[in-house]
């Protein structure tokens, strides 16, 4: 955070009210960062759908990119991640035969079907609405992999905030939107658990940052993740949007039938044996699989074990014997 402080100032030209605490130790309820509205990455307008939003907001970030050096939020965009470092980490990057092979969860068929309805909007040139009507254009101006990158950095940056209407006073209306360094922040886990929690100000426009509990220095800024768009995750869910699980996550995920897990058994040993196939968003699927199947995996671990102490008494014996 503190390396891009200076690069977004610079961007806007302004001194932003943005602070890092340089203190041994910042108290509960501290504001510790404040993003001004007006630096929001956010559509001009939002529809019913949620899915429908996602692609405006990605639109957007398209074009912010598009712009280049031109548009303000240029220093700030150059940080975020390359398509190449997106194909490495993020499942929306995953092949159709590793999806295929691991259709049986749902975020590799939550995967496929975003990136088709993507694609088919991107191939159209236009987003349509309920009513048919266009509601955005865009044809020929990105190619597939603009595209693709857009919606993936919204996807794994955005929150779900209630911004001041500007037709009515004192009314906010709730928008997907891509807020600068505070998308930056990790997420709390079991080991480290979070200590922020972030707000929308109206009485300012801004986005700020709070403690939620005494922070000691060098120590890291971490939000809860079932804060970001007001709903618990599992890890599936966070898989499809950030690439990541959440270790000792306390939302669990759905069991599958064991014949199922028996079936991405072989799958997930294969991960195991072969570099080559350790491919972080295999990793990823492998972790997924391991986590929908604890019974079967359980079972299975305890059956290698107790072969493994057999093993171990046989050879004893015959050293005995010898």
């Amino acid at each position: 955070v503190g390396l891009a402080l200076p690069l977004l100032k610079e961007a806007v030209g302004l001194a932003l009210p943005l602070w890092l605490k340089e203190s041994c130790m910042v108290h509960q309820d501290e504001l510790v960062l404040k993003i001004p509205g007006k630096l929001l990455l956010v559509a001009d307008k939002q529809v019913d759908s949620m899915q429908d939003n996602a692609v405006l907001l990605g639109l957007v970030v398209a074009k912010e990119i598009k712009k280049g050096s031109s548009s303000m939020w240029d220093r700030y965009l150059e940080l975020l991640p390359s398509e190449k470092q997106l194909q490495r980490t993020h499942p929306m990057y995953a092949s159709n035969s590793d999806l295929s092979i691991f259709s049986d969860i749902s975020m590799a068929r939550a995967v496929r079907g975003t990136r088709t309805k993507l694609r088919d909007i991107w191939k159209k040139g236009k987003l349509v609405g309920d009513d048919d009507d266009a509601v955005a254009r865009f044809e020929g101006v990105y190619g597939w992999t603009e595209m693709l990158r857009a919606y993936v950095l919204q996807l794994s940056r955005r929150v779900k905030v209630g911004l001041s209407s500007p037709e009515e006073k004192n009314s906010l209306h709730q928008a997907l939107a891509v807020v600068p360094m505070v998308d930056m922040m990790n997420f709390g886990d079991e080991t480290r658990g979070a200590n922020c929690n972030w707000d929308y100000a109206t009485e300012d426009d801004s986005v700020v940052v709070r403690t939620t509990r005494q922070v000691t220095r060098g120590e890291e800024l971490l939000l809860p993740a079932d804060e970001i768009e007001g709903k618990p995750k599992d890890n599936a869910y966070m898989a499809y949007q950030y690439g990541i699980t959440i270790d000792g996550n306390k939302t669990p995920l759905e069991q599958m039938p064991d014949d199922v897990c028996e079936g991405l058994e072989q799958e997930v040993e294969e991960l195991k044996s072969d570099k080559d196939k350790k491919h972080p968003y295999r990793v990823l699927l492998a972790k997924l699989t391991h986590e929908s199947c604890v019974e079967v995996f359980n079972k299975r671990s305890q059956e290698k074990k107790a072969v493994r102490q057999q093993y171990t008494i046989g050879a004893l014996a015959a050293q005995v014997s010898t």
